[in-house]
């Protein structure tokens, strides 16, 4: 195709623009999609013809003005067919919205034409997507900052706000401002769904320039795109009926924003791609658990999934796997209960653990007599108390292995599961079935007890995540009153200081050069076999593993890098011998599915067994080290206990 036929294309393009009637992103999807499949084919002509080895043709580009032509056709469309909305996300090679001009032209349209009219919904969704990064250019004008305050808890992330936008707001909302004015009179408006018709309200609004169709537009983007985060926290008012604002731009990355598009293709490509480099490789189980909980938290979810599992999968994808999700339907009054038919995906391949050479498939569970499912916690906090009370502590130190469990609901992570073991008994606290104030006291028994030893893997992760979630008990869980030994912290101890002789190699000589060693990348290669065929497969970048073992080589630096992003599995493999099966334990995990599939119960349990042995080694290797370094010191035999608290508590 020459540039005189491109061209023509692109005018036909838009030509076809002002001539169809677009009422809806369905209607939107069949003319740009058309479009988008030329313009793909024709940059994928642009390569080199390998046949008759000619220089790679020249690939023609969609220039500023007709993307801006296109912009303001799409805006046009948009003002009056506010069901046009997701067709601005998908199309960044003919919209171009993070181009420096376009982007200015549309700008100009916003502040132009939108002083009447609301910002169209989709585009303002598309503003404020993170994947089209223009949020640091959004046009500030008045009306819409005002329109910001129809919202209870408005919020965005720190990083997507440019200091103009900071700086506008941090003047809008001082007391006495015009944000104070509006806000008191929308929270003096009891009943909100009413606000919108009130007459007095509608009056306000036009004398400050705000439009009551925009307000409502931005209320419910607001409420629903979670690219706006974090902007305000401002309470409802006091006692004296009198506003306290806090204009802090804070600072939060959830994990759940299951309703990006780029989350759905990492959850397929986790699945289904054949590549040995994706980090995360889950099984259908999990799989399933997520394309449901994609399903609770936005309806259209569903028809976006299934659209890539046809259009990407369909040879890869089992006919009643696939009618599984077709057919799936959402009870939301059921709390996220995972429909019967999902669970017979979990066969006898899918189980956990996935194969006989991981550590949780050779261990030795005779050492649980009581597995207990708790229903009432004033009695564990009871058992707490007797154990941590006993006059024989010192002979016997109370150990509780303990492990939690995270859920992300549509708006934070909290706390789903409290897995602990003490002596042969192993108790799985569902959070949920409690109120907030009986896990607070729980967590508090714990975390404040100076008689009871805590183990865990990484109490930092731990420390965390509960004092983000439960910010009341900050002190109690930064500051532990209990004695915490924590797994990570003691194999960085051995680690030690940058010059320094790692430490670890000495103490794990058999296991440290198959823990620590770099990541040797797969490639991608086509190869071609006698019949002409050729299939793509998968080949070590470097033939020999990519791993320096002399003391004053690379692989101290690897250890010192590697030993900062522990993983559990790492831990066991360095410590044990023995891998873990971690396919229950990844980005990817469900643990607010109701109910829990029996893998994910044997997981948690597997994982407080594997906690425990690594520790019990631990001292064992802590106390062999210490008689070889003090023997002829030491008078009188010190308590491997002691000398365990004093040398590795957290």
């Amino acid at each position: 195709m020459g540039e005189r036929e491109f061209r023509k294309e692109v005018l036909d393009f838009i030509n076809q623009l002002n001539s169809s009637d677009i009422r809806n992103d369905k209607d939107a999807e069949e003319v740009f999609g058309k479009f988008n499949r030329k313009l793909l084919n024709q940059y994928g002509r642009a390569g080199i013809d390998r046949k008759d080895q000619e220089k790679p043709k020249k690939a023609f580009v969609l220039k500023d003005n007709e993307s801006k032509e296109i912009i303001r056709k799409m805006f046009q469309i948009s003002l009056n067919n506010d069901e046009v909305k997701d067709i601005w996300f998908q199309y960044p090679n003919i919209l171009k919205i993070n181009y420096k001009n376009v982007k200015s032209y549309l700008d100009g349209l916003i502040k132009n034409i939108c002083i009447e009219k609301p910002v169209p919904t989709g585009l303002l969704k598309a503003l404020f997507s993170k994947r089209v990064n223009v949020v640091n250019r959004v046009p500030i004008f008045k009306g819409y900052i005002q329109a910001l305050f129809t919202v209870e808890n408005p919020r965005i992330k720190e990083n997507e706000l440019s200091e103009e936008m900071k700086n506008q707001l941090s003047s809008f909302v001082v007391s006495g401002g015009e944000g104070s004015k509006i806000l008191n009179h929308i929270l003096a408006t009891h009943k909100k769904e009413n606000l919108f018709d009130n007459q007095v309200f509608i009056n306000f609004c036009q004398k400050y320039n705000i439009l009551k169709e925009r307000c409502i537009d931005i209320y419910g983007i607001i409420r629903n795109i979670r690219a706006l985060s974090i902007m305000f926290t401002i309470p409802s008012g006091n006692n004296d009926e009198k506003l306290k604002y806090n204009n802090t731009i804070l600072v939060e990355d959830h994990k759940s924003n299951y309703m990006n598009e780029k989350n759905i293709y990492s959850l397929l490509n986790a699945y289904f791609i054949r590549n040995p480099n994706i980090e995360y490789k889950i099984k259908t189980s999990v799989f399933l658990d997520n394309v449901f909980k994609m399903c609770w938290q936005h309806g259209d979810n569903k028809s976006k999934i299934l659209t890539i599992l046809k259009e990407r999968y369909k040879r890869d994808i089992r006919r009643n796997f696939f009618e599984a999700i077709e057919n799936l339907e959402i009870d939301h009054s059921k709390d996220l209960l995972v429909p019967d038919n999902y669970n017979q995906f979990s066969s006898s391949t899918d189980r956990y653990p996935k194969d006989d050479d991981f550590y949780s498939c050779r261990l030795d569970i005779s050492n649980v007599q009581e597995i207990k499912t708790l229903d009432n916690l004033n009695e564990f906090i009871k058992l707490i108390k007797t154990i941590t009370e006993n006059g024989e502590k010192d002979k016997k130190a109370p150990f509780f292995y303990f492990d939690i469990k995270l859920k992300i609901d549509d708006k934070d992570e909290e706390l789903a599961y409290i897995n602990i073991k003490y002596e042969k008994k192993y108790y799985m606290i569902n959070c949920s079935a409690f109120n907030v104030t009986q896990i607070k006291g729980l967590l508090n028994e714990i975390f404040g007890n100076a008689n009871l030893s805590l183990v865990v893997y990484d109490y930092g992760f731990i420390k965390e995540k509960l004092s983000k979630i439960y910010k009341e008990l900050k002190d109690h869980i930064t500051k532990p009153k209990t004695n915490i030994f924590d797994i990570l912290n003691i194999l960085k101890s051995f680690v030690g200081l940058a010059d320094s002789h790692p430490e670890i190699i000495d103490l794990f000589p058999d296991t440290c050069l198959d823990v620590f060693r770099y990541k040797d990348k797969m490639i991608k290669v086509r190869r071609f076999g006698n019949d002409g065929k050729s299939e793509i497969e998968y080949r070590h970048r470097n033939n020999i593993a990519n791993m320096a073992i002399s003391r004053d080589g690379k692989f101290h630096t690897t250890i010192k890098r590697m030993i900062r992003i522990f993983e559990f599995s790492q831990a066991t493999q360095l410590i044990l011998d023995k891998e873990f099966d971690n396919s229950e334990d990844t980005v990817y995990s469900f643990w607010q599915r109701n109910p829990l599939r029996e893998a994910q119960k044997s997981a948690a349990l597997f994982k407080i067994n594997a906690l425990e042995d690594m520790f019990k080694a631990l001292r064992k290797v802590v106390y062999s080290k210490k008689e070889r370094e003090y023997y002829h010191l030491i008078e009188k035999p010190i308590s491997k206990t002691e000398l365990f608290f004093k040398r590795y508590q957290y």
